[in-house]
């Protein structure tokens, strides 16, 4: 049987990249670390828009929109980090103004070198980056945020990882899963998997494993699924055709 790469990330994600590897010919398991729930209801968001009244609503994640019914955004420009981000903003009745294709961080300087300070409302999770929201407030933008998902570590997650057939390649979507990862393959005595290739959704997460270990990681240039596809081409050429690495 191949050996399977371990998509490690919150629920939704792994199995989402999990079934994108597949797609492209390898074989994949997703390792949910986490699940989000939402820490916000609707009404509460709907609330947020009117009581701040934004220029600009930040959105850095899908799981930022996942709990908001569609039309509840009209009215409102958002700004997006990756395509489906974007998707789902359009789908919650946001006006999507800008896509960026790399970090928070990379659409923050977008923000500012596209035009004159304003006022945006960040809908976020409970753990955040700073770069992004430091880079608008040191250009004179005014930053709101609203806390409006959270990531719950899975309980099962260390029982999983023990039984799950030996890798080929992990991928991880965060610094908080690659940590949760660490500890369950020290937990498991599996700690031989820190020596294979190592997938990091960004430079962030690619410090957290080299942190921990992790001695052969790969960054991908741009946050997403088609990143994670071209990364692994290079690392799996015999199972994956390199066709399928979709440019995005």
């Amino acid at each position: 049987m191949t050996q399977p790469v371990w998509t490690v990330a919150s629920a939704g994600t792994a199995a989402r990249w999990a079934a994108a590897i597949r797609a492209a010919g390898a074989e994949a398991l997703p390792l949910a670390w986490s699940e989000i729930v939402d820490a916000a209801a609707p009404a509460e968001v709907a609330r947020a828009l009117e009581r701040v009244g934004p220029d600009l609503v930040l959105l850095t994640s899908p799981n930022a929109l996942r709990a908001l019914p569609c039309g509840l955004g009209a009215g409102f420009e958002a700004a997006c980090v990756g395509e489906a981000t974007a998707e789902a903003a359009r789908a919650a009745g946001f006006a999507v103004r800008h896509v960026g294709r790399g970090s928070g961080a990379d659409l923050a300087r977008e923000l500012v070198a596209a035009g004159a300070p304003g006022l945006v409302l960040f809908l976020r999770g409970e753990v955040v980056r700073r770069e992004g929201t430091d880079v608008l407030a040191g250009a004179g933008w005014r930053v709101e945020e609203r806390v409006v998902y959270e990531a719950r570590p899975r309980g099962a997650f260390d029982a999983e990882v023990a039984a799950a057939a030996a890798p080929a390649t992990v991928v991880v979507g965060s610094p908080n899963g690659a940590t949760a990862l660490d500890r369950a393959l020290e937990a498991a005595g599996r700690t031989g998997v820190r020596a294979l290739p190592a997938v990091a959704i960004g430079e962030t997460t690619a410090q957290r494993l080299v942190s921990r270990s992790f001695g052969h990681v790969v960054a991908c240039d741009v946050p997403g699924v088609d990143s994670i596809l071209r990364v692994l081409a290079g690392l799996l050429p015999e199972e994956m055709d390199p066709r399928d690495a979709r440019p995005g």
